[in-house]
């Protein structure tokens, strides 16, 4: 989604205003496009733990987190099964190599990966992130950070939970879009 005071609004940003999860996330930036470099760039980082991968984004992500309004920035997080698997959470990666402090207050029930669905799938699925803390995030600016966003389902969804449990706005900042 682009600025507001621009009223330029991405086709994507168009099609999640018609859907029953609107109005949960404000808007996203992201520091780069996604192309297929970036794909097998974040497979090296994600899927075979290449976790210095994440320092090149470092820089620029610092500079993107300092440009949104927040007061509370929080990882995507994983399932508790997918860290066992991964080894780490790519995002909270990506959050260390920026310096940039966080919480994790929004957790995840474990699910079939996201790229194993279909865009459909995705985006009709039902909400498994779930606050921890509430008092965290009551009434509070959030900034959810991802690796990639996609078709924004996943964002969408966290941003759901977050504003039903008080958070006052939800915007988000990914390495891709």
């Amino acid at each position: 989604m682009a600025d507001p005071d621009n009223a330029i609004i991405c086709e994507d940003c168009q099609k999640w205003a018609k859907k029953e999860r609107q109005g949960y996330l404000h808007k996203n930036m992201a520091c780069y496009t996604y192309n297929e470099f970036a794909k097998d760039l974040m497979a090296l980082y994600k899927y075979r733990g290449d976790y210095a991968i994440a320092a090149v984004f470092a820089e620029r992500l610092k500079t993107k987190w300092a440009e949104m309004n927040t007061e509370v920035t929080i990882p995507l997080p994983i399932s508790s099964e997918r860290r066992k698997e991964r080894g780490f959470n790519q995002t909270e990666g990506l959050l260390h190599f920026a310096d940039i402090p966080f919480v994790t207050e929004l957790k995840r029930e474990h699910t079939e990966k996201q790229s194993k669905k279909t865009r459909k799938e995705r985006i009709e699925q039902e909400q498994f992130f779930f606050v921890e803390n509430k008092m965290a995030i009551q009434a509070k600016e959030i900034l959810l950070v991802d690796d990639i966003y996609t078709t924004g389902a996943t964002l969408h969804l966290a941003a759901e939970a977050l504003v039903k449990a008080g958070a006052k706005s939800v915007s988000s900042l990914t390495i891709f879009r």
